[in-house]
């Protein structure tokens, strides 16, 4: 995937462990569960591509890269930007909760891209199982019948 996922990956880790950032803000537990959710479909997604070795590169599978691709994007600059309304709004030296917004569509956008990427990478796999059993199952037309065993008594 042409995209790289691993700008969200630190955001939404550095929400999650924010130690260094104790001092200026915290995340808000009722939003833990989304930021929680958010990061392991990016993980999967991170990992799914790193180690894929499918050659597949079909339409439908570009269709759904790009829609992770504006999923990741939406994402990233709905944490951002709303990070930066936090920060800007609140008086200098005050630590504020971070509560970023809803986050749901942007986590059904990814889960329905992993569960169409997940389709069209099954249905590869399939084509490919049956290709190679076409291959193989197939005479060569070359070849000459031997039975071997037989002997003539």
């Amino acid at each position: 995937m042409a995209y790289n996922l691993e700008p969200l990956v630190q955001i939404l880790e550095q929400m999650l462990h924010s130690d260094h950032h104790q001092s200026l803000w915290t995340l808000d537990p009722n939003k833990r569960p989304q930021i929680e959710s958010l990061l392991e479909k990016a993980f999967f997604l991170k990992d799914f591509y790193e180690n894929s070795s499918s050659p597949v590169t079909s339409y439908r599978r570009q269709s759904v890269e790009s829609r992770i691709r504006d999923a990741t994007h939406d994402a990233e600059d709905i944490l951002k930007s709303h990070m930066a309304e936090q920060i800007l709004s609140s008086l200098e030296g005050e630590s504020f909760t971070f509560s970023p917004p809803d986050l749901e569509k942007v986590i059904g956008e990814l889960d329905s891209a992993k569960e169409d990427m997940m389709t069209i990478m099954d249905s590869s796999t399939q084509i490919a199982d049956s290709s190679s059993l076409a291959v193989s199952s197939r005479q060569d037309p070359n070849s000459k019948n031997i039975i071997v065993g037989v002997g003539e008594d």
